[in-house]
């Protein structure tokens, strides 16, 4: 802190100026970061007051948004929370619910010591509610009974059932159909399709506010009032529309799963999309040759003291020469530097455990440039086990690239870099220079990417051809370093 100016932050260790705030237990489950810090770009405070004064104004204008749309009584929190479990709870036991009779204390209890079970497996963040009152066990136990008997009398009340799965309802038209809940679906598609752990909680995370919002239906029964609501939802979420749109797709992934395994015709959760703005939409821009000069340049790499600074640049270096994404490059292992057609080559794969590739196209083998061979010559001989670098692990999700990427944004930050230039902004750099050469169905083959039309399914990209094309993969006016 810095002054009376609530969140200005001096670092000294960057010596630029921040906002910072740390967010508070009952906005974390929408913010989904426990501290929320802006670079203001400058090292000058005049310059950073002024800054500061539109970053404060945009967060206290977010947390003002959502504790109003979080402004509903204690009781109502603890009746929402006591609903999601209720109809998990149901789902998991296929609607039929333990029956616990409302004037002995001992149901109270096991009733209870249920929904305090839940509530640990779920993380859940308490909204202010008191684990030991009696009175708050007596309304969970209320609506657990309310909950049963509506299934019993086959009527909604609080959430949708769900039908127990061995058990097939009578439709309009007379053909007999199962009926699953969403939630189930989706357990069953991830035990299936087994996604990256960064998919795989995206999946939970909007199939929950799905069922939060709809309630845990069956999936036969959602339709387009569903969405919709489940859309406004998304709507008031933080992120950009394409990010959105993102969303989108993995919990459409869980509805065509649903297709595939003939649990529904039709998709119900396919078209869900938020118009992208122009400015949105546009591509990122390359790295230029002054540009890279300027980081590879850089007092930062001399003074900093930051871990992971060699590799950082080493990787830097490399996704110059190759295109290739961070996360592939961190993953490597010794063994991944392979001989191919008498050229070293980069094998990009799910070899060995916790590799991971982004898409099928993904998985290639590419020539080393022959800028970077004594570089890459030079690690496979000197680092100590079987990984080129073994001091990077992957984040909580399993990425790669999740620890190492955040630093190379502040380094740029500093830099003062363009907006929208960040390290993907390599691949944006290959993909132009080789498109000056060689046709999109090489360089996509180098860099991992779909080249669009059926003609793109067939035939093979030699490694001797891409070697080729490597060769115009150069940025003059630039010396890049030894490193190694």
């Amino acid at each position: 802190m810095t002054g009376d100016l609530v969140g200005l932050f001096w670092d000294n260790a960057k010596q630029r100026y921040y906002y910072r705030r740390e967010v508070t237990k009952d906005l974390l489950p929408f913010i989904q970061k426990t501290l929320w810090k802006v670079s203001l770009r400058t090292s000058d405070r005049r310059e950073a007051v002024q800054r500061y004064l539109s970053e404060h104004q945009k967060y206290e204008n977010l947390i003002q948004e959502w504790r109003t749309r979080m402004s509903g009584t204690h009781h109502d929190d603890f009746l929402t929370t006591i609903a999601l479990f209720v109809s998990e709870e149901s789902s998991r036991r296929g609607g039929q619910l333990l029956a616990m009779p409302s004037d002995d204390p001992q149901s109270i209890h096991d009733c209870w010591e249920m929904y305090r079970d839940w509530s640990r497996r779920r993380r859940q963040i308490e909204l202010g509610i008191l684990p030991d009152h009696w009175e708050e066990a007596v309304s969970v136990l209320a609506m657990y009974q309310a909950a049963r008997g509506a299934y019993l009398a086959n009527v909604r009340l609080l959430v949708d059932q769900p039908m127990p799965i061995s058990k097939p309802v009578q439709t309009t038209n007379g053909v007999a159909t199962m009926q699953t809940s969403l939630s189930e679906v989706m357990e069953k598609w991830l035990a299936e399709v087994k996604p990256s752990k960064a998919v795989e909680g995206d999946a939970r995370r909007f199939v929950e506010l799905f069922v939060r919002t709809n309630g845990n239906i069956p999936i036969q029964s959602i339709d387009d009032p569903h969405c919709i609501a489940f859309k406004d939802e998304l709507t008031k979420l933080p992120g950009k529309a394409s990010t959105k749109n993102k969303w989108g797709r993995v919990i459409a992934a869980v509805g065509s799963y649903a297709v595939e395994n003939r649990y529904v015709k039709v998709n119900p959760l396919r078209g869900i999309k938020f118009r992208v703005d122009d400015d949105e939409d546009k591509p990122r821009p390359p790295f230029t040759p002054e540009l890279i000069n300027i980081v590879l340049n850089s007092e930062w790499w001399k003074s900093s003291t930051a871990q992971h600074a060699r590799t950082m640049r080493i990787a830097f270096v490399i996704a110059c020469h190759q295109g290739m994404r961070l996360g592939e490059i961190l993953q490597l292992y010794k063994d991944d530097i392979i001989t191919q057609d008498a050229f070293m080559c980069f094998r990009i794969d799910t070899t060995h455990e916790g590799q991971r590739v982004k898409t099928k196209t993904s998985r290639r083998v590419i020539p080393v440039h022959i800028a970077i061979q004594p570089i890459v010559k030079k690690l496979v001989k000197t680092v100590k086990g079987d990984r080129l670098f073994p001091e990077v692990e992957p984040d909580g999700k399993g990425n790669w690239s999740g620890l190492i990427s955040p630093r190379f944004s502040n380094l740029f930050d500093q830099l003062e870099m363009p907006d929208g230039i960040v390290f993907h902004s390599t691949r944006h750099a290959a993909k132009t220079i080789l498109r000056d050469h060689v046709s999109d169905s090489v360089s996509d083959r180098m860099l991992g990417q779909a080249t669009p039309g059926v003609g793109g399914k067939y035939g093979i990209v030699p490694v001797k051809t891409m070697a080729a094309a490597l060769e115009k993969l150069s940025y003059p006016g630039v010396k890049f370093p030894r490193l190694v």
